[in-house]
């Protein structure tokens, strides 16, 4: 796919080269020597930029050095079939002609990263600042995108919890809150992020041809943390509610137990005081004696569990 009229190669040091007219965009999909190399010789890129792009941010900034922007994000993407969440990395840098990305969002449809932004809707990258507005709003989109997949799996965890059926899903629960945890320090500083560049991004009026506008960009960096945050707090009652069944469940064994042994005793204590052998002891001269004893045992027993059955013991 092409992102723009204009030639776009990509060359053997791995560098993918598109002109869009008002700007150039050089794309390097992972850290390579050669494309680093290839980058300090045709662009005489200043040292700040340099380390910037090989470097893996800890966390999402912006920095200004020498008339550059330097953006570094955390890509997330969730994989579905193991409710995991992919963390990628990507530093955009861009002084107004020249716009150089260096990383990849991890996709697992495995479509790139580059060809993802030039289909966004009504995304025409003639300039460098439509270029970083297209990359931050499918960094935000993807982000948007792993925060609606994690509330999915919130609310299969929250069916399975609360079903008739027993089971322990306090595991399940704890791997999900772990990946939920994961996209929160990720997206947890994009609104400081927007909030902060909102200045050096188009909007509406300036650049009329964009499918979202800074603010929007902002709106929605706010609406994603706000929603990874509920999921957690979400994921936090559900594990309430799961331990708090798993206690219920326990001591309805518990009491359950104890039932059958209190039917379970009556009768061994009355064989056990037979057992005794006492030569003066009810019934022992009576051929009825045996029957007698037997049907004491078996009514003590019966009424205990009509007893505890009626209790909702048993």
């Amino acid at each position: 796919m092409s992102v723009a009229q204009g030639p776009s190669n990509t060359g053997r040091d791995g560098l993918e080269r598109h002109d869009l007219g008002r700007c150039r965009w050089w794309h390097c999909p992972a850290s390579s020597p050669a494309a680093f190399a290839t980058l300090d010789r045709d662009l005489g890129l200043p040292a700040a930029v340099f380390d910037a792009l090989r470097a893996t941010p800890p966390r999402p900034q912006l920095t200004r050095s020498e008339g550059w922007r330097i953006w570094a994000l955390i890509p997330v993407t969730f994989q579905p079939a193991t409710a995991q969440v992919l963390v990628g990395h990507l530093v955009v840098a861009t002084d107004g002609a020249v716009v150089i990305t260096c990383g990849e969002l991890p996709e697992p449809t495995g479509e790139g990263f580059v060809a993802r932004v030039a289909r966004r809707p009504a995304a025409r990258l003639r300039d460098a600042d439509a270029v970083v507005h297209a990359i931050l709003a499918e960094v935000l989109d993807a982000a948007a995108r792993v925060v609606s997949e994690l509330d999915n799996e919130v609310e299969d965890i929250e069916e399975a919890v609360f079903t008739p059926e027993r089971g322990s899903h306090a595991e399940r629960i704890y791997r999900l809150k772990r990946e939920v945890q994961r996209a929160r320090r990720c997206v947890g500083p994009l609104p400081e992020l927007f909030s902060t560049a909102a200045p050096t991004l188009p909007n509406h009026d300036a650049q009329a041809d964009l499918d979202t506008s800074s603010p929007e960009l902002l709106a929605q960096a706010r609406r994603v943390v706000e929603q990874v945050a509920h999921a957690d707090v979400l994921l936090d009652s559900v594990l309430a509610a799961h331990h708090t069944q798993v206690t219920i469940q326990q001591n309805d064994d518990m009491r359950r137990i104890s039932a059958w042994v209190a039917v379970v005793a009556a009768p061994t204590a009355i064989a056990s005081i037979y057992g005794m052998n006492f030569r003066y002891m009810p019934e022992l001269g009576s051929p009825l004696g045996y029957p007698a004893v037997l049907l004491v045992m078996l009514g003590v027993c019966v009424t205990l569990y009509r007893l505890f059955r009626r209790s909702g013991w048993l």
